[in-house]
C-alpha cells in the first residue's frame, strides 16, 4: 500500500506544477490557424477482474502558421462520443484572424507544448484559471489518495506513533 501512495504522490508532482504556475512564467505565440481538429481516442484494458474497460479521451489538436509546433488539449470523456467544449473552443479558432497560445517560457523549444491559455482577437478562448482549476482537483484527488494509502498501514503496522496501545 506504501508504494502505491507513492506512486500517487509522484503522479500528483506534474499536476500540482500545472495548478502553481504563475502567469509571469508563460510567454505569447502569436499566429495565425494552420489547421484545428478533434480526435476522440479510445483506450481500453484489464480491470482487476480480467473484464474489459474502455475509456475515451477526446484531443483537439491545432498548429499555427508561425511555429512548427503541435498544440493539444486533453480530456477524459468517459462514455460520450464528442465533447461540447472542444467544439466550441474549435469553433471559434476557426473564426479567429490570430490565436494566442500561452505556453510556459522552459517549454518554448519543444514540439508539443503544455497550453495554459489562448486567446484571439475577440477575447479568451481557454483562460489560465480554468486550466487551473482542472489541475487543482486532480491534485487534490492524487495527494489524498496518497496520504490514505500512507498513513492507513502505518496506523495499524506502527501504533505507538500514534499514541494506541497494543
Amino acid at each position: 500500500m506504501y508504494v502505491l501512495g507513492v506512486t500517487l504522490l509522484c503522479l500528483s508532482i506534474p499536476s500540482l506544477l500545472d495548478s502553481l504556475t504563475p502567469r509571469n512564467a508563460l510567454i505569447p505565440l502569436k499566429g495565425t490557424l494552420e489547421s484545428c481538429d478533434i480526435n476522440i481516442l479510445t483506450a481500453s484494458g484489464k480491470g482487476r477482474n480480467r473484464s474489459e474497460t474502455k475509456s475515451r479521451e477526446a484531443e483537439l489538436t491545432f498548429y499555427l502558421y508561425e511555429f512548427k509546433k503541435k498544440f493539444s488539449l486533453r480530456e477524459n470523456i468517459g462514455e460520450e462520443y464528442r465533447h461540447a467544449p472542444y467544439s466550441t473552443i474549435r469553433k471559434k479558432l476557426n473564426q479567429a484572424d490570430s490565436i494566442t497560445v500561452w505556453v510556459k517560457k522552459s517549454q518554448s523549444e519543444d514540439w508539443e507544448p503544455n497550453v495554459y491559455q489562448i486567446e484571439s482577437e475577440k477575447g479568451v478562448i481557454l483562460n489560465l484559471e480554468t486550466k487551473q482549476m482542472t489541475a487543482r482537483a486532480l491534485t487534490v484527488f492524487l495527494i489524498s489518495g496518497a496520504i490514505v494509502c500512507i498513513l492507513f498501514p502505518t496506523y495499524f503496522f506502527f501504533p505507538r506513533l500514534f499514541g494506541r496501545q497494543l
